[in-house]
């Protein structure tokens, strides 16, 4: 879920970006950029609660938390900037970067772990022949 919300959030920004779509085409997409968040959110915790050991759950999840709330009280503010210095497809556009780009990484590392796997799977085989 956590890689699908990510590419339906970045397909949609990229929508807004490259297209004027009339009021009605717009709050469809805006529709679609929350149920994309609520895909996120949950898979997101999801894959943090691996991150934090069991006898420090209450400690782990707040430096997380912290972490994550200085995130969204940054964000809004260099978006900001970047809008009132470009334009606020500048803003839009960055961020769909940014999020092509974290997504291509994490489709790398994920075929090379793949690619690992298939060469251990195929060692173990030969091994046994």
């Amino acid at each position: 879920m956590l890689v699908t919300g990510f590419v339906s959030l970045t397909a949609v920004l990229a929508l807004l970006v490259v297209s004027t779509p009339p009021p009605a085409l717009t709050m469809l997409l805006a529709f679609m950029l929350g149920l994309s968040y609520s895909a996120v959110l949950p898979a997101w915790n999801a894959v943090l609660s691996y991150l934090v050991p069991e006898d420090q759950k209450g400690t782990g999840w707040g430096v997380l938390s912290g972490i994550e709330g200085i995130g969204i009280m940054i964000g809004p503010f260099i978006g900001g900037w970047i809008s009132s210095q470009y334009t606020n497809v500048a803003t839009i556009s960055i961020s769909v970067a940014m999020m092509a780009s974290t997504l291509t990484y994490t489709g790398f590392l994920a075929s090379k772990d793949v690619l690992h796997g298939l060469t251990a799977i195929t060692v173990a085989l030969a091994d046994r022949l």
